[in-house]
């Protein structure tokens, strides 16, 4: 039978082997250290408000100068959140073509008409375990940082608080878009939520 002095020592012991790997899972705040990364300032070219996140760059309207230092950098794919009425210097689509560049469009035909589809569209060029490096722009770049806040929260389990809180200071105006933010979070965890009940209903024994 093992004495109470040594089964003291041992649990001790234990103990003081537990602490660096306790160390290991937790921040200075005493939280686990996120697991995406975050939104940060950046510059690229001439675009304006410019933010990027691991892969991602969001921004304003690039010339065809800016695309070109995208294909510089490692940029493989450009998405497109820009409307009709906004200004451009070239017709990025073609630019993108000549520089071997994915180029996805969310297909937006007004500046204040956000859709379910254009979110699903953006999704989907962003969908994948391996994201290439990727450029998002829209006119000014507020556009991009909210679609970007919905693809983090969703995509990547940021807390949707959080995730707005980065997009407006990466561009996002406040007011609509942040509501717009909140519905497709809503909307589309819902649809994982459904789906995941068929899966379950289908995979339950009969």
């Amino acid at each position: 039978m093992r004495s109470p002095r040594r089964s003291r020592a041992a649990l001790a012991a234990a103990l003081i082997a537990l602490l660096p790997l306790a160390a290991c899972r937790t921040s200075s705040g005493g939280r686990a250290p996120a697991a995406y990364p975050p939104v940060v300032p950046a510059d690229f070219g001439t675009m304006n408000n410019v933010s990027a996140a691991g892969p991602i760059w969001i921004g304003g309207m690039p010339t065809a100068e800016d695309l070109e230092l995208a294909q510089r950098r490692g940029i493989e794919k450009v998405v497109d959140l820009s409307v009709p009425s906004e200004p451009r210097t070239c017709d990025i689509a073609s630019e993108c073509r000549l520089l071997g560049l994915e180029y996805a469009s969310a297909g937006l035909e007004a500046e204040g008409l956000l859709t379910d589809a254009s979110v699903d569209l953006v999704l989907q060029a962003l969908d994948g375990d391996a994201l290439p490096p990727t450029l998002m722009f829209c006119g000014t770049g507020g556009r991009s940082a909210t679609y970007l806040a919905i693809y983090r929260v969703v995509q990547l389990g940021v807390p949707l608080e959080e995730a707005l809180v980065e997009a407006r200071r990466a561009g996002m105006p406040p007011g609509k878009a942040e509501e717009f933010v909140r519905r497709e979070v809503a909307r589309l965890e819902a649809l994982a939520a459904a789906d995941r009940a068929v899966t379950a209903q289908a995979d339950t024994p009969r």
